[in-house]
């Protein structure tokens, strides 16, 4: 099986439903909070990623990392950086330390397939 992983650390703040301000354009980024419906619940979390204050996660890298794992031995096969961080920095750096913003990889009958890097 292969498997995307974010691995950046978050911060999950509840806030009380009459307070929270929906937001109906939200979208998975690296530096952008993001709050959820939670129907019926009285509080609603607010989940946002740990920054430094460069805006890297607080989290050594990979940031995110595709993994291919074995399930009948139960083991990893192989693990690699999923993304560059290079047109996420006001300078350009080409470093394969996984991006937070990468959608999810395609798979077809059991071979990864592509998947295309979400950065402005």
């Amino acid at each position: 099986m292969v498997v995307p992983s974010n691995r950046v650390p978050v911060v999950v703040t509840l806030i009380r439903r009459e307070n929270a301000v929906p937001d109906e354009t939200q979208t998975i980024e690296a530096g952008a909070a993001m709050t959820f419906a939670n129907a019926g619940a009285p509080y609603v979390p607010k989940v946002e990623p740990l920054l430094s204050p460069l805006g890297a996660p607080c989290s050594e890298p990979p940031w995110a990392a595709l993994t291919a794992v074995d399930l009948a031995k139960g083991e990893i096969v192989w693990d690699v950086p999923l993304g560059s961080i290079e047109k996420l920095m006001p300078v350009p750096i080409p470093w394969e330390a996984g991006t937070p913003r990468c959608r999810r990889p395609a798979a077809h009958r059991g071979r990864p397939g592509f998947h295309r890097l979400h950065a402005r």
